[in-house]
């Protein structure tokens, strides 16, 4: 079973990009710092700061060394996984997390967004993703944290619209919950009917 996990944090360096020695896949790696604040004795400090490394393959990787730099906040979203290794007789360990998806937190800065140039879509990345977001739909569903009434209309959506499957959707959109939202973009990249 894999561990799914979103972290939040800053790029605590610069990104290291290279290729696999084996297949000459694209691998990208930088290590996340993340910071809480915390409350001490009435005023807000920093907690201790954990660190995780972060490594990205393909497309991603070549992405996230384009884009980027240290101190920057970033969402990372993937799975964790332990990296083994021995050297002069003595095993070690480090916790990792293998990305599935990299973004900047846009609630700390703008940033701007240019498509990269792609065949298709790879299956793996989709089946990935996929998997994913049904393993954190399943956790979240059973820890039994269900602080909203999943009958009441606009349940689990800021702006009111429905999480229901079997229909909602935005009404100011027309986009229905189950319904391709990518369906509406027209060949030039423009979203249909926003703007």
């Amino acid at each position: 079973m894999d561990a799914y996990v979103q972290l939040t944090g800053n790029v605590g360096g610069a990104v290291e990009f290279r290729t696999g020695r084996l297949n000459a896949v694209p691998i990208a790696s930088f290590r996340l710092a993340h910071t809480p604040r915390i409350r001490r004795n009435g005023e807000w400090v920093d907690g201790p700061t954990t660190w995780i490394s972060v490594t990205c393959f393909r497309a991603l990787a070549e992405n996230v060394a384009a884009s980027l730099h240290r101190g920057q906040p970033v969402l990372v979203a993937g799975r964790l996984r332990t990296n083994v290794w021995e050297k002069d007789g003595v095993t070690y360990e480090r916790l990792m997390l293998e990305a599935m998806t990299v973004g900047h937190d846009l609630s700390r800065g703008t940033a701007s967004f240019t498509k990269t140039a792609t065949e298709s879509p790879t299956d793996e990345r989709a089946d990935s993703l996929g998997e994913m977001l049904h393993h954190i739909e399943n956790q979240h569903r059973d820890s039994g944290m269900e602080d909203e009434d999943p009958e009441s209309p606009g349940a689990g959506c800021a702006d009111g619209s429905s999480t229901d499957e079997t229909g909602g959707g935005d009404s100011a959109t027309g986009n229905r919950v189950g319904a391709d939202p990518w369906a509406r973009i027209e060949e030039d990249g423009v979203v249909a009917g926003v703007g």
